[in-house]
């Protein structure tokens, strides 16, 4: 077979390749469950639709796809000339690379709204942290104010998380610009993992690990959102690369950072660091009972350990009086009053949920095989990293790198909640990053000839843009739409400076999205431009309202037969009201 016929032939298996995607796509159903956001037109909650701005998206991608055709042209002709570019503009372009796809996804797909409860917990402590407080006082009416994972315990109101990650987040909320942290440190990742992939393997791995990691739907789909692991993957994975260069170097700076590092990343997320850390802080342990320069790294690694967990604990006794209970503990524990001792384990979890060694092993499962399409947004990746592994496997501080994940799945498998997201198997983000520089070795050794980084991140990013994206874009644009309906016909009302009380949402089904979206702090400085209450289906206490928000306008919103009634209080004299009040308007729900 010539070259021309080879190449011919290679181009009409990817045309059937792709056709064939989308033919079991349509014969099956969606990719994922995630893209079964939305409601029928009679209100029926999680019926399949299309909402017709979604169409865009498809279009997007294709335009996407049509670019990076004529950009994987131009490095097929011009690869010989770019094999000896500056490794900083490569690993410039790939940063900037990861930071346009989640700000994209942030700005356009998800319009800036929250894909879970998480994110909204996040944005209150981070609010509450850029106005100088570590909790919030108690709001005026515990009832109105409930929202899933905020507690108010010892007369403190906080959310379940660490402090680490929200104040991040408090950064950019002082500065306007919370929206940009996530794609920031989506890009800051992509750095990171060149210098953990050059430690593991070398070079020219590396660059292709950059560029993996630019591209991947798991980070940037993460990378738009508020959520924590954003801020402990960046920690954890500059954690692992100065162990590493603590190990070779036996430098006091290296292991002061690394345990710095993983101490700070202690403080956004506890598994992490503690999963993806043991092995290679072992293999450093090793290091400083058997090598030279032992005490320049022991006191490195405790000092930087004790300037971390410290503080952790003096903060834990000021709020909660235990150096032990973090936040989670206060939540779960202190205000739920929830009788269990770990979150891991077999038997009754939170939310009536019974985990069980066969919900485990299901779990793990589905993670795994979420895990492997949203590394690449290709399948084959986990195998990939394996054969990467496979083949390096002699070299201790691979295997100690390695070694977290498989411990991330086997403790993860106890774990009562299966971690399944919108943005892919969220509890094994870090995991999957630290899995990219071995898909890069596996990739890097199965190629018969050397590829440019750049040459095989625009092939993967054409196939994963004709048939993953399209799929992973419109169930995103779903999911914001489910979340932001409240805050997005206050908006189309015109509201400035309001509070809406409203019941739980009639059509969530008791999902997640069935507690009310917002920050109803009463103080201005904490404050968002609307508060959204709830009041569970018993009357408004106008008296009560006014006191606490006498400078906001005041407002009922109920769905009433698919209608949105949105009444100002001193309007509101019942459900009749209500009834009148979407006949008037005839706002149809978005």
């Amino acid at each position: 077979m010539t070259s021309g016929s080879k190449r011919i032939a290679g181009l009409l298996g990817a045309v059937t390749a792709v056709i064939a995607y989308w033919s079991l796509d349509w014969a099956l159903g969606p990719f994922a469950a995630v893209r079964r956001y939305g409601r029928s037109p009679q209100g029926v909650d999680w019926a399949f639709q299309m909402p017709a701005g979604e169409w865009r998206w498809y279009l997007a991608a294709f335009l996407a796809s049509l670019a990076a055709a004529i950009f994987l042209l131009g490095l097929l002709k011009s690869a010989a000339r770019t094999e000896k570019a500056s490794r900083r503009f490569w690993l410039a372009g790939f940063a900037l690379l990861a930071f346009c796809l989640a700000g994209g996804i942030r700005l356009l797909v998800l319009q800036g709204a929250p894909l879970t409860d998480d994110e909204m917990v996040y944005r209150f402590q981070a609010q509450t942290l850029a106005a100088g407080e570590l909790t919030a006082p108690p709001p005026p009416d515990e009832r109105a104010c409930e929202y899933i994972f905020l507690g108010i315990y010892r007369g403190r109101w906080f959310g379940q998380y660490s402090f680490g990650h929200p104040l991040v987040l408090a950064l950019g909320e002082r500065a306007g610009l919370i929206g940009l942290i996530g794609p920031l440190l989506a890009a800051l990742l992509v750095p990171l993992l060149f210098l953990l992939a050059r430690r593991l393997f070398d070079e020219p791995t590396a660059l292709l690990a950059a560029g993996l990691a630019a591209i991947s739907p798991l980070l940037a789909s993460t990378g738009a959102t508020l959520l924590a692991q954003n801020s402990a993957t960046v920690l954890v994975v500059l954690g692992l690369w100065l162990v590493l260069r603590a190990v070779e170097t036996g430098r006091f700076a290296d292991a002061f950072g690394a345990a710095l590092s993983l101490g700070a990343a202690f403080w956004c997320r506890q598994q992490e660091p503690a999963l993806l850390g043991a092995a290679p802080i072992l293999l450093l342990l090793r290091r400083i009972v058997r090598g030279p320069s032992r005490w320049p790294l022991l006191g490195g690694a405790v000092l930087g350990s004790l300037l971390t967990v410290i503080p952790y604990a003096l903060l834990n006794h000021h709020l909660w009086g235990s150096y032990f209970w973090t936040n989670y503990q206060a939540y779960w524990w202190g205000y739920r009053h929830f009788p269990v001792v770990s979150p891991f384990g077999f038997g009754p979890a939170p939310w009536e949920i019974v985990h069980t060694p066969l919900a485990g092993l299901r779990a793990t499962g589905q993670n795994l095989a979420r895990l492997d399409f949203f590394l690449l947004g290709l399948p084959a990746a986990t195998a990939l990293a394996g054969y990467g592994f496979w083949r390096w496997r002699g070299e201790a501080r691979v295997r100690a790198v390695f070694a977290g994940v498989p411990l991330t799945f086997a403790a993860l498998f106890f774990y009562f909640w299966p971690g399944l997201a919108d943005t892919g198997p969220q509890l094994y983000h870090t995991a999957g990053a630290v899995l990219l520089p071995f898909v890069a070795a596996g990739l890097a050794a199965g190629l018969r000839r050397p590829l440019h980084p750049a040459t095989a991140v625009a092939t993967l990013l054409l196939i994963a843009a004709l048939t993953f994206w399209p799929a992973h874009l419109g169930g995103l644009y779903r999911a914001a739409r489910a979340g932001d309906e409240l805050p997005r016909l206050a908006r189309d009302a015109g509201l400035r400076q309001a509070v809406v009380f409203t019941d739980f949402y009639p059509w969530a089904g008791g999902n997640e999205r069935s507690w009310v979206l917002g920050r109803p702090l009463p103080r201005p400085d904490l404050s968002d431009d609307v508060l959204y209450l709830r009041t569970g289906g018993t009357p408004v206490d106008r008296q009560v309202a006014a006191r606490f928000f006498p400078d906001r306008r005041l407002y009922v919103f109920k769905q009433i037969k698919g209608k949105a009634a949105l009444l100002p209080l001193d309007d509101y004299t019942g459900e009749a009201s209500l009834e009148q009040a979407a006949r008037e308007r005839d706002l149809p729900l978005p």
